[in-house]
């Protein structure tokens, strides 16, 4: 979910049975059609139980409504749902050289976890 380009989907898909989705098509998917969707992340269109895994790689930052794609993606999975977000912690160093750290200043980013905050959103 939050495929974007393609990119994890084209390097999967010989070894794997896959399909990406994201919010609208990419030029990219023209050279494997049958392997996208555009979906929205909090009403995937897969029936319950489509997949013994689903990803979602640096999305769920984007996303108007985190936990409403988090229940969509553990509905259409069998097994595992495998996230990662931008750890937005700011370091040390940015806050002693009065910089901004990339995430903080990013308009398409409306979510903001550290580790606390995205164990209480999966939880």
């Amino acid at each position: 979910m939050g495929c974007g380009t393609g990119s994890y989907v084209f390097k999967l898909g010989n070894e794997k049975k896959i399909e990406g989705t994201d919010y609208q098509e990419f030029d990219s998917w023209k050279e494997a059609p049958k392997l996208f969707k555009v979906a929205n992340a909090t009403n995937l269109p897969y029936d319950t139980g489509s997949f013994d895994t689903v990803s979602c790689f640096e999305t769920l930052e984007h996303l108007s409504d985190p936990d409403g794609s988090l229940k969509e993606m553990y509905r259409v999975t069998r097994k595992n749902v495998i996230l990662s977000v931008p750890n937005c912690v700011v370091p040390k160093v940015f806050l002693n050289s009065n910089l901004i750290y990339s995430h903080w200043n990013d308009p398409t980013h409306i979510n903001f976890f550290n580790k606390k905050s995205f164990t209480e959103l999966i939880e």
